[in-house]
This record gives C-alpha cells, sequence and structure tokens, in this order.
C-alpha cells in the first residue's frame, strides 16, 4: 500500500469513527443496533464505550462513569469488550 492509499485509509476509518460518535442519541434501538453492528468492526471498536455514551452531551460524563463501573466496566472499556448482557444494561440506563 502506497503512502496516498494509507493516508485515504486513515481519513476514512476517522471519518467513520466520526460519523459513529456523531449517530448517538437517546433512542434505544438505535443504540442496540449500532452497538451490535460495531462490535467486530476494526475500524470503531476499539471506541470507548464512555466516549460513544457521552459524546453528544445527551447522557452526564459522572453518571455514566459510575453507571460503567456498576457494571463492571470503567472509562476505558472499549466497544469490542461488550457482551449482550452489558448491551442489555447499556439500554436500561439510557431508558431512565
Amino acid at each position: 500500500m502506497n503512502y496516498d492509499k494509507l493516508k485515504l485509509k486513515v481519513k476514512q476509518v476517522k471519518s467513520n469513527r466520526q460519523i459513529l460518535l456523531e449517530s448517538f442519541t437517546t433512542d434505544t434501538l438505535n443504540v442496540k443496533k449500532l452497538l451490535l453492528d460495531n462490535i467486530d468492526n476494526n475500524e470503531v471498536n476499539s471506541i470507548r464505550v464512555h466516549k460513544f455514551l457521552t459524546n453528544s452531551g445527551e447522557l452526564g460524563k459522572v453518571n455514566t462513569a459510575r453507571f460503567l463501573e456498576s457494571i463492571e466496566l470503567d472509562e476505558n472499556t472499549k466497544i469490542s469488550e461488550l457482551d449482550n448482557k452489558h448491551i442489555d444494561s447499556i439500554i436500561d440506563f439510557i431508558q431512565q
């Protein structure tokens, strides 16, 4: 892969990551689908769950961090580390 192709690939990955972060809403069906669809997506699954949930400002950072600790995750947990139980707990948290 030459340098120009590599630069283009990096831009695409950055764009995909930004799109995922900006797509968060408190619509729980959307969040569940986004998380399930991206657990195995190597371009975006390294995004921290805390950042994904708080980037839009709809959820508070402190409350989200406390919630993550309550389900035995932390602020550094990545999307790739989630399982169905965690995702269901996140959905319940968003619905509160």
